[in-house]
């Protein structure tokens, strides 16, 4: 915007810009704005930079969010990522000495049933039919590596 004003020194015409001071060309002096201009252009001036501060906060927070969120994604990947899996459960059939570590065990509960019947019942054949069964059901306790364990 153009302001004409008059020299303070001389008093002839000078235009300049609202706001700016400008050299007279007739005698050199300075033509400064008046004081309500300068109150004016410095409010104005105030008033543009809270406005640029408030939206470079804005951007900043904006910025910084986006930031934490991503922050807190890649965590929860990391998190995701690195967590444990469970145990996939799947029934095995079980083993050649799982197998005979149970035959074993029934042997015996017979082989102990006969023993007690054959000495109850004073029949030595039964006793020693018990007693055999009952050692062939240690023997395969041993092989199966139940005693190992």
């Amino acid at each position: 915007m153009i302001v004409e004003c008059n020299c303070p020194s001389c008093g002839a015409p000078v235009e300049r810009k609202y706001g700016e001071s400008v050299v007279c060309d007739y005698c050199g002096a300075v033509v400064y704005p008046s004081e309500e201009e300068r109150s004016a252009i410095l409010e104005r001036e105030k008033e543009r930079l809270r406005l640029e501060t408030e939206r470079r906060i804005a951007e900043e927070k904006s910025k910084t969010e986006k930031y934490r969120v991503q922050l807190e994604k890649q965590r929860l990947d990391f998190l995701m990522a690195s967590a444990p899996k469970p145990p996939h459960k799947t029934k095995k059939p079980p083993s050649a000495s799982e197998w005979i570590s149970a035959v074993s065990l029934v042997l015996m509960l017979i082989s102990v049933v006969l023993a007690a019947l054959g000495f109850h019942l004073v029949r030595p054949a039964t006793f020693a039919r018990g007693f055999v069964l009952f050692l062939i059901s240690v023997g395969g306790l041993y092989v199966s590596g139940s005693f190992h364990k």
